[in-house]
């Protein structure tokens, strides 16, 4: 349930306004609504976050570049942030005159699932705020098998920081 105010009179049961619903509940999780920072000078959009494009170029703001959380991607990923910086990263080299390739974001979320017993790996192309192509598997399909990945980011980590 999505933009509704909780009351929780007790443990077990949430009142939920508009429409003054009771549920019954062994667990309750609640999440805030995001907003982003919504920095003076730059365009954002109704929740604060900047807008930015295909190469990570904030809109409306020549020569201004912007990567993760406080942009309007749907998704909040330590990976995807990386990999926002690696390609505002290239394309801020390219407008600078260096022989780079500035390519547009092709999102890509890794992530390993703790079960208990042996780990599951994920991994899902992302188009927008939707996973185009997905799997799991036993074994990582990226390397090195870190939490973020992205392609100057994942390796600075596993050399210097134990992977973390």
């Amino acid at each position: 349930m999505t933009a509704a105010r909780c009351e929780v009179p007790d443990a077990k049961h949430v009142v939920i306004n508009p429409g003054d619903r009771a549920i019954e509940a062994d667990r309750i999780v609640s999440l805030p609504e995001l907003f982003g920072p919504a920095v003076r000078g730059l365009r954002s959009d109704e929740h604060g976050f900047i807008p930015i494009d295909a190469h990570c170029a904030v809109l409306g703001a020549a020569g201004v570049f912007a990567a993760g959380d406080a942009t309007d991607s749907p998704l909040k990923h330590g990976g995807l942030a990386a990999q926002q910086a690696d390609t505002a990263a290239a394309a801020i080299a390219a407008a600078a005159g260096l022989a780079v390739e500035a390519r547009p974001l092709r999102p890509l979320i890794h992530g390993m699932l703790l079960t208990g017993a042996a780990p599951l790996y994920l991994s899902a192309t992302i188009s927008g705020d939707r996973a185009l192509h997905s799997e799991i598997s036993d074994a990582p399909s990226w390397s090195p098998p870190s939490k973020v990945t992205a392609r100057y980011l994942a390796p600075f980590l596993a050399e210097h920081a134990g992977g973390q």
